[in-house]
């Protein structure tokens, strides 16, 4: 590796010893690069990756740190670390990503920061509740008078065109994933006590509406 310039920028990356993945990009000067290492529960700005970091000291280990490319304007930094990061992935965020980065541009301006996290916290949410027994409910019931009192609240009301709408296209999307959804939730409400004994509905439409 090139002797590194004190006034020139970096790009460097956070490696699992265990697997050989990287799992951080980032970019600075001088001791930048340490900087991850002395973080607390307190002052890090990257939960998921602190907690790698303290997975691996806990076990004995540290991180492999790599410099990527040394010796570089700020601007060529910039975007290199943006192409490693898209290049690589973020958790959650990128179809097979690896990277514990929130951002996928690290020059994003704040309302862009607040919409990935936002993003990131729903992914993480959505891969937490594919487990049934995740799901705050699981395993409790209500009880007959909480059942009907949630049926009464719900009848005579009307969705807006655009709910339906809404409505509408998030059926058809999940219908497109899965083309057995419509037959078995048919299936699971026919008889339910709250239809009176009616077919729903939807009885019968087994392929979704296009």
């Amino acid at each position: 590796m090139n002797q590194l310039n004190p006034t020139r920028f970096y790009v460097y990356m956070y490696v699992d010893p265990r697997t050989g993945t990287p799992f951080y990009v980032g970019k600075g000067t001088g001791p930048r690069v340490n900087v991850h290492l002395k973080e607390t529960s307190k002052n890090t700005k990257n939960r998921r990756k602190f907690n790698r970091i303290q997975e691996l000291l806990a076990l004995g280990l540290k991180p492999t740190i790599i410099y990527h490319t040394v010796n570089l304007e700020e601007s060529d930094a910039l975007l290199l670390e943006t192409s490693l990061i898209k290049h690589y992935g973020r958790m959650y965020l990128d179809v097979g990503g690896v990277l514990t980065n929130v951002l996928d541009n690290p020059n994003a301006t704040s309302v862009e920061i607040k919409e990935n996290t936002r993003k990131l916290m729903s992914a993480i949410a959505k891969e937490r509740l594919k487990n049934p027994k995740n799901h705050p409910a699981y395993g409790k019931k209500s009880s007959e008078e909480t059942r009907m009192r949630l049926r009464e609240s719900h009848l005579g009301k009307t969705h807006s065109e655009e709910t339906k709408r809404r409505m509408s296209e998030t059926h058809k999307l999940k219908c497109l994933e899965d083309p057995s959804l419509v037959e078995r939730m048919t299936n699971a409400n026919y008889g339910n006590k709250y239809t009176l004994g009616r077919r729903p509905w939807n009885y019968g439409k087994r392929k979704c509406q296009q």
